[in-house]
């Protein structure tokens, strides 16, 4: 079965009931849209308060284990000035994904959007990309863990730091990485009962992602200073340190499995994509997701 072309568009409202924790205007929900890849209810069935913690958690992984040591390097007046700019830099493209997804929908992925622009060659590399893409105890012990353990010591914390152009450059690009997840969002825009009110979940998981890295990164450095650990779990040492693992290691648990789902959805989409199969509970449908 074949679906009918993106600007086939029906008048009459979509009929979607919000959920308990979630609260939908009529504005946030567009016109039914033929060109949706998924028109089933269990498909589509993300609020934008889920949308938001989803898109924390697809950001919130390791990335934000560096950015304590990539304050070390070049001091954290420019860490969180580079924090802020890259959030909203990231932000922002993500509001662009966003508008173009809503001129489309048809589009699931960041590859459907390639192939948009650019054709069937820039769908592919883009589609590759994408999948290989995918596949605080500190405060709390006398000295850092990788400190001397004796006498005096100089934690050399500095607001500006004077790297050269290597280590100053990894650093940036590791406070970029803590944001690196943006691409993996336009999947969930399909999964929204109301893609109209995913803005909601972008601007407010965008703002929680930049106080929770800023504060994070500030109490980790400033009681490590040079000898801040990378990844920065690692600073406290001893028992502290096993604790925060064993806190972090689920939670990087789930976000390897969200990765590795989106991956795993968009091969399903591509496979699947204008057959009844993508939707049906049939035995082709659970062969290929499996």
């Amino acid at each position: 079965m074949s679906s009918p072309p993106a600007n086939s568009i029906q008048q009459e409202p979509e009929k979607v009931a919000p959920a308990a924790d979630d609260s939908i205007s009529k504005a946030d929900i567009a016109p039914e849209d033929s060109g949706e890849i998924f028109h089933q209810a269990e498909y589509r069935a993300l609020g934008w308060i889920r949308a938001g913690v989803i898109l924390i958690k697809l950001c919130f992984a390791t990335g934000v284990l560096a950015i304590p040591s990539a304050f070390s390097t070049i001091g954290y007046a420019p860490g969180i000035i580079l924090l802020v700019c890259w959030g909203s830099l990231t932000t922002y493209y993500a509001y662009i994904m966003y508008a173009f997804r809503m001129r489309y929908p048809g589009v699931h992925n960041i590859a459907d959007a390639a192939g948009l622009m650019g054709g069937r060659i820039a769908r592919e590399i883009a589609g590759a990309l994408f999948l290989l893409t995918w596949v605080v105890g500190v405060t709390q012990v006398d000295r850092p863990a990788a400190a001397p353990q004796e006498g005096p010591y100089d934690l050399g914390v500095v607001a500006v730091g004077s790297p050269t152009f290597v280590p100053g450059f990894v650093a940036a690009i590791n406070l970029f990485a803590a944001y690196g997840s943006t691409p993996t969002f336009m999947p969930v825009i399909a999964e929204m009962k109301a893609p109209r009110a995913f803005t909601k979940s972008l601007f407010s998981s965008q703002l929680f992602l930049a106080v929770c890295y800023i504060s994070f990164a500030v109490v980790v450095y400033v009681y490590c200073g040079q000898y801040v650990a990378s990844p920065s779990l690692a600073s406290a040492g001893g028992l502290l340190e096993k604790i925060a693992y064993g806190i972090s290691i689920p939670g990087f648990i789930m976000t390897s499995t969200l990765w590795v789902h989106l991956a795993a959805k968009f091969l399903l989409v591509r496979v699947l994509r204008n057959s009844v199969h993508l939707q049906d509970h049939s035995f082709t449908h659970w062969a290929v997701w499996l």
